[in-house]
């Protein structure tokens, strides 16, 4: 359920559960959690968009236009991992849900960023590790159940050339598969990774298998976001909207709502 209050977006307290205290947004009178501004963490989507090596190329052609027709429409082709979008679970686990199966609360999680652009300047590959994260938290708080852990390159401003798919760090396999452990068992119970790469693995991983543990996990993936500059380490809450696609992913309008 959502409200607009005195000009700021406000959604329910619900919305919020599990994050850490210090990170709770403020909530008003109503009991609503309001934040001051809306942030877009996606890249515009055009025939522009880097393609990954193998992916369908991207093509949008007037259909119809409006002094011939009296409307507009667009035919579109395109592979459905371009742009910045989300896997679901199907994309490398067979039998596992696809974009239609998943519930509804998947698509509103508590965002957390850890910023690694001055790590990159040394090591561009580099696989972050359990110990990094427990060392980011040390510092920001512990992650919060459910949340989209997301990992900032600043490798994003390079999202328009040649160079983009040569090179990336990302989550190791393992740090991947303990992030989405469920918190009974010693994990942080995450509902999936995030990057402003083209995936949540390094290149250096040539199994993907953050994606993999991932979206085994029932996870999903958030790929080339931007913007992430503009959020909280924690603290902020991430909405992502695909279409309900019988499909492996899609593209995806992702914003933040920033506490």
């Amino acid at each position: 359920m959502l409200r607009f209050v005195s000009s700021s977006l406000a959604v329910a307290s619900l919305l919020v559960i599990g994050s850490t205290a210090s990170a709770d947004p403020k909530l008003n009178s109503h009991g609503f959690a309001v934040w001051s501004r809306v942030v877009s963490l996606a890249h515009e989507f055009n025939p522009a968009n880097p393609i990954f090596p193998g992916d369908p190329e991207t093509t949008v052609s007037l259909w119809a236009t409006v002094p011939v027709d009296g409307y507009r429409v667009e035919q579109v082709s395109l592979g459905n991992h371009t742009g910045t979008h989300m896997n679901a679970p199907c994309h490398f686990v067979d039998g596992a849900k696809c974009l239609d199966e998943l519930p509804p609360e998947m698509f509103i999680r508590p965002l957390v960023v850890i910023d690694v652009r001055e790590r990159v300047l040394e090591n561009p590959d580099f696989q972050l590790t359990k110990q990094d994260i427990k060392d980011w938290e040390a510092i920001n708080g512990r992650i919060p159940p459910g949340a989209i852990v997301t990992i900032f390159t600043g490798f994003g401003d390079q999202y328009f050339e040649p160079s983009y798919f040569d090179i990336a760090p990302g989550f190791a396999g393992l740090t991947a598969k303990w992030l989405m452990k469920p918190v009974c068992q010693g994990g942080r119970g995450a509902a999936g990774l995030a990057s402003d790469t083209f995936g949540a693995d390094a290149t250096t991983d040539v199994d993907y298998s953050a994606t993999y543990e991932t979206l085994l996990a029932g996870g999903v993936n958030l790929e080339n976001l931007t913007n992430l500059e503009l959020v909280h380490p924690q603290g902020d809450t991430v909405v992502f909207l695909p279409a309900r696609l019988q499909g492996s992913g899609f593209q995806t309008n992702v914003i933040a709502l920033v506490r």
